[in-house]
């Protein structure tokens, strides 16, 4: 398993580098991940791009109005080096 990693989301663009470093993480493209998403690149880039999405963009407005604070946490899978490292 890889190392797990905690980051503070404060606003909806912050969730979008976040979508782009696991995807990466994970060898997914942009194009295969949107398809099977059912939409298109064009949005998905505009999402990891940080490009606020209306909805998502008013609930965390209603987050911060409430003093609710969102932590995402995911596994990064361990890069070649990590296993060469912990071998």
């Amino acid at each position: 398993m890889g190392a797990r990693i905690e980051t503070e989301v404060r606003r909806a663009s912050d969730l979008g580098p976040i979508i782009a470093q696991v995807r990466e993480a994970q060898g997914i493209r942009q194009a295969d991940l949107s398809a099977s998403l059912g939409f298109s690149r064009t949005y998905l880039a505009g999402l990891e791009s940080g490009k606020p999405v209306i909805q998502l963009e008013r609930v965390f407005r209603v987050l911060r109005r409430l003093g609710i604070r969102v932590t995402v946490s995911f596994d990064r899978p361990m890069a070649q080096t990590d296993e060469v490292t912990r071998a």
